[in-house]
């Protein structure tokens, strides 16, 4: 026994083993284990505690240097002046989600930061993918959504081999790119205080379909994943127990609450082993299958976005997030007067949102439920999306005067543009300037809905379906146009305005640096820098000098390339959150203090938390609009803004015509003064309020089940005129049939929705009952004072029955 005393003494001294551990080390040699495996897994074990005490040595210092930065920031003195506890608080909310409100550093938030890694590295992985495979966008969509492509690429990743083991190049070109992106979150998390030890055999961040392991059971789900294990990984080198994969099913089901190590950080958690190891590709593939993501590629992409945003988090925070919150909570409360007000005004549920708690579902099938609910609305309501989006030149243009441009040329270069944007007329040099930051790609990695929605899509067939709405309605490719031409017109504007020092920028212009964090001593390196000129970059052979006339260009690889000194790095990680962020500003997208917002603070895939998702289905534009342009309106001059008002309604007008026209009415009497305030409503400006006063009142007055489950409302109405069809037979049948072209998918595409009506719907509507389609002209004409084209008069098209 003295012995066996020693030796367990020596493994813990020597190895850094727990007692525990040791104790099982030497119950295995006795048993006659391999010395060699035993041996191996003691240097295994010691290699990683040296490694994580190594980190830890420095985690106490980022932590307090984390605390001092975020606290100044928020006790900033105003005007020499200490601020007032409205001040506080906001500069508190703005360091976590940001805000359009005007104040230094306002706009460099740890959310805008987040979503700026995660843009960055899609735009990384889709540039340099088919840069590398000469594929279109098109090609590239279609073959991430191939089945056989996406085993391949899982192959490809178990682990990573200098040349293909499939024989399938792209998914080999794809899987090294990948790869390259989970090695750099691995080095800038541990940059940042974890201790995270490679693996090259991990494909992603494991899912697991929490109700179809209860549906199988806890001993079939042992035995049908034990076949599938390595177990020396996944047991640490110990015997296969069945005792430890019954904990980790309790614990993913939530049947079993493992008491929390009141010291464990985030970057513990980020550093955290796995709970199952594979055998090889196969083995993962079988069990993702039946209990895991049903898209390993878009897994992959969301296993990237989770360990970028929480490496954001450390690095923004410290190694442990949420003490540094608390203490600063806990600092501010001793200012009188603070603490009951960010006790009381939802700063949790944005730290929350940030560290993803709130995303973590209280009921995995409420979620389901909620966002099949969701995708069926986006799958049967948004084909006209492109057009209700006419109004995104406004936007930009109004960002553009926002920075100091004059009112008309902000119009000019934005149209100018998005013009060059549908053209293509760019090099190859500035088509892929902005795309490596993730502006100018929705539609591949992502989608457009996420202009429209608070929450992505749980994946599904539903979900898949709604992705492809944004390709056949066209608002991928109009957001991309957009943002794009957005992107490279304010990279131009900073072009010109690096002729100057700080002084010589105009106050509109200093101001909205200084909301990104953005300093005097910052600028005057970018005025050092200056702008560079892309006709010097590109070949211009067989295209038009003047293509490039004044196109001098800002941008944080420029200034990267320029300067390996510090200063240069934080200024480029500035200059990204600066472009990124502004362009789903000019292009609005609810970002994470919208998305904060929304969740009422509540947390997903519970009752409330499903009815506020419900309640702000297609409303998030609107919400968007109010929160991020009414502050700038207001910064800017309430004359400056109203400037804006002939171009909103002209604008808004465009969209509701084109609406109208697509249904064959004539366009509507752009004199009337109801018409002018539906144009302004349809083009956004009048944000949340418009929104719900247009919208939530139907032709006999106001319906509160539409002000409060918004679109779902209809899903009620429909199922009983289709009900009611069924049981009055002829008498409500045609109203039953509209019901149902209500909820066909793809239906309302703005091209495909006459071709419906005329070709099907209205024949069966005036069919079923006989003079309906003039009954609906007729009341058309009454209450909206508007009437059908008469060459495409529906009981004229159809004739009678």
């Amino acid at each position: 026994m003295a012995k066996i005393n020693t030796c367990q003494s020596m493994l813990m001294n020597d190895f850094g083993m727990d007692e525990k551990s040791a104790q099982k080390m030497l119950d295995d040699l006795k048993k006659g284990k391999s010395p060699e495996k035993i041996l191996d897994r003691a240097e295994r074990y010691a290699a990683t505690k040296d490694f994580e005490l190594q980190q830890n040595e420095a985690r106490a210092e980022l932590g307090m240097h984390a605390f001092e930065k975020a606290y100044n920031f928020i006790m900033m003195p105003v005007n020499g002046v200490s601020p007032d506890i409205d001040t506080i608080f906001t500069r508190f909310r703005a360091l976590l989600t940001g805000s359009t409100k005007e104040g230094e550093g306002f706009l460099n938030s740890i959310g805008a930061a987040q979503d700026t890694r995660t843009q960055l590295m899609h735009g990384r992985i889709q540039t340099e993918f088919l840069n590398n495979t000469g594929l279109t966008r098109t090609q590239m969509h279609r073959l991430l959504r191939n089945k056989r492509f996406q085993e391949d690429l899982v192959k490809e990743r178990f682990p990573l081999q200098k040349k293909s083991v499939t024989g399938n190049k792209e998914a080999h070109e794809l899987a090294k790119i990948i790869e390259k992106e989970n090695l750099r979150v691995v080095q800038e998390a541990n940059a940042a205080g974890a201790a995270i030890l490679y693996d090259s055999t991990h494909v992603t961040t494991q899912f697991h379909d929490i109700p179809q392991m209860k549906l199988m059971g806890e001993d079939e789900w042992i035995d049908f994943t034990m076949s599938l294990l390595d177990k020396d990984k996944t047991f640490e080198g110990f015997e296969p127990n069945r005792e430890i994969l019954r904990r980790v099913f309790k614990k993913i089901t939530k049947e079993l609450e493992e008491e929390v190590d009141a010291t464990e950080t985030m970057a513990d958690a980020l550093s955290a082993s796995r709970y199952l190891h594979f055998e090889d590709a196969n083995a993962w593939l079988t069990y993702n299958k039946r209990f895991g993501h049903q898209d390993p590629v878009l897994a992959m992409i969301e296993g990237l976005e989770l360990q970028s945003d929480r490496t954001v988090l450390i690095q923004r925070l410290g190694p442990d997030p949420e003490a540094t919150y608390k203490e600063l909570k806990q600092a501010l409360s001793e200012v009188p007067q603070v603490k009951q007000l960010i006790e009381g005004e939802g700063l949790d549920k944005r730290f929350d949102l940030l560290s993803g708690k709130s995303l973590i579902p209280g009921s995995v099938t409420l979620t389901k439920i909620t966002s099949g609910v969701v995708s069926w609305h986006l799958i049967t309501d948004m084909g006209k999306a492109f057009l209700s989006s006419f109004s995104d030149p406004l936007i930009q243009a109004m960002t553009m005067n926002y920075y100091g441009k004059s009112f008309f040329s902000s119009y000019h270069d934005t149209f100018k543009n998005l013009k060059r944007s549908f053209n293509r007329n760019l090099g190859m040099e500035e088509q892929d300037m902005f795309k490596f930051l993730g502006i100018g790609i929705d539609g591949i990695l992502n989608s457009s809905s996420s202009r429209y929605i608070n929450s992505d899509p749980v994946t599904g067939t539903l979900s898949r379906w709604a992705d492809k709405m944004f390709m056949y309605n066209g608002l991928n490719y109009w957001t991309n146009a957009n943002r794009e031409g957005f992107a490279r017109m304010s990279s131009a504007f900073m072009g010109d305005q690096a002729r100057f020092k700080w002084d010589g920028l105009t106050s509109q212009y200093q101001r909205i640096l200084q909301q990104y964090g953005i300093t005097e001593s910052d600028w005057n390196l970018v005025h050092k820098i200056g702008a560079y000129d892309i006709a010097e970059d590109i070949d211009i052979k067989n295209r038009s000098i003047d293509i490039y006339a004044n196109e001098r260009y800002v941008t944080p690889d420029h200034i990267r390339k320029f300067s390996k000194s510090k200063q240069a790095k934080e200024l480029a990680n500035k200059l990204e959150i600066f472009f990124v962020n502004e362009s789903k500003i000019a292009v609005p997208q609810p970002g994470k203090n919208e998305k904060a917002i929304m969740s009422f603070g509540f947390q997903r895939g519970t009752v409330p938390g499903s009815l506020a998702e419900l309640f702000w289905l297609f409303r998030g534009f609107s919400l968007t609009m109010a929160v991020q342009q009414y502050p700038r309106m207001m910064q800017n001059g309430m004359g400056n803004s109203a400037m804006h008002l002939a171009p909103a309604i002209m604008l808004g007008y465009a969209s509701l015509t084109a609406k109208d026209l697509f249904k064959g009415k004539e366009p509507r009497d752009p004199f009337d003064s109801s018409t002018a305030a539906a144009s302004l409503i349809q083009s956004g400006v009048p944000g949340i309020v418009g929104d719900f006063v247009y919208n939530s009142y139907s032709q006999y007055g106001f319906n509160w089940s539409d002000f409060i489950v918004g679109p779902v409302a209809s899903d009620f109405r429909d199922a009983g005129r289709i009900f009611s069809g069924i049981v009055n037979g002829e008498k409500d049948a045609a109203k039953a049939w509209s019901a149902v072209k209500n909820n066909i998918p793809y239906a309302n595409l703005f091209y495909l929705e006459p071709v419906v009506n005329y070709g099907l719907i209205y024949h069966i509507q005036e069919y079923l009952n006989p003079g309906y389609l003039g009954r609906t002209e007729n009341m058309l004409r009454h209450f909206e004072n508007q009437d059908y084209i008469e060459a495409f008069r529906p009981s004229a098209v159809v004739g009678g029955y």
